[in-house]
């Protein structure tokens, strides 16, 4: 099959060797997208380390233009794509605009991390353990400017970097009154991110 899909650890991943048709391409989207086992707000990985021949500037156009509108109807936000082992760029849908950013940008997002209220309050960090094989080192604080808290991420796979291991919690308990969560990361390339807070 020209582009596979697999729901895991609320992501979507889709993959492809670069010889995909547009319909065969869009086919695998609504498949993913009308599975059970996705839900409204999961992110989408499209895996293009397969790929030889990037397509170009107009058919990506012309695919991102389908993806918004597919993306708007299902209820996704954000698009990740991986080119050689690393997530390079990144879609990120809102409301009636769309725009997109290189990986760094991204992992400081407004959605890096998000509170769910679910058998209690938990902090979920699902995104940042999908693109681990950048980040050295991540801290979370709660409610606490200097974040001291090390995550242990699971080790970098370079066969599927962007896939969580099953059974890795990607979450945090947190106490019920929790208002804020802060997060720094250092990346792989020794650069160390601004700590960013992310309200409830």
């Amino acid at each position: 099959m020209p582009v596979s899909w697999r729901v895991s650890q609320e992501v979507v991943f889709l993959e492809g060797n670069g010889q995909a048709t547009l319909d065969e391409w869009m086919s695998a989207v609504d498949g993913s997208l009308a599975s059970g086992d996705y839900r409204p707000g999961m992110g989408v990985v499209q895996d293009w380390r397969r790929t030889k021949a990037i397509p170009g500037a107009k058919v990506i156009r012309l695919r991102i233009d389908v993806l918004v509108e597919r993306a708007r109807a299902g209820g996704v936000k954000r698009w990740a794509i991986v080119v050689a082992g690393e997530a390079r760029w990144e879609l990120v849908i809102t409301g009636d605009t769309y725009g997109g950013g290189t990986t760094d940008e991204r992992l400081n997002g407004r959605s890096s991390v998000e509170f769910r209220v679910f058998n209690g309050l938990l902090l979920y960090f699902t995104q940042l353990v999908s693109y681990r094989c950048a980040i050295h080192e991540l801290r979370i604080g709660i409610d606490n400017p200097a974040p001291a808290r090390l995550i242990a991420l699971p080790p970098c796979d370079p066969r599927n970097p962007v896939g969580i291991p099953g059974g890795f919690d990607v979450t945090l308990k947190v106490p019920v009154n929790t208002r804020s969560a802060f997060v720094k990361i250092v990346y792989t390339d020794g650069s160390v991110s601004e700590v960013r807070q992310f309200r409830r």
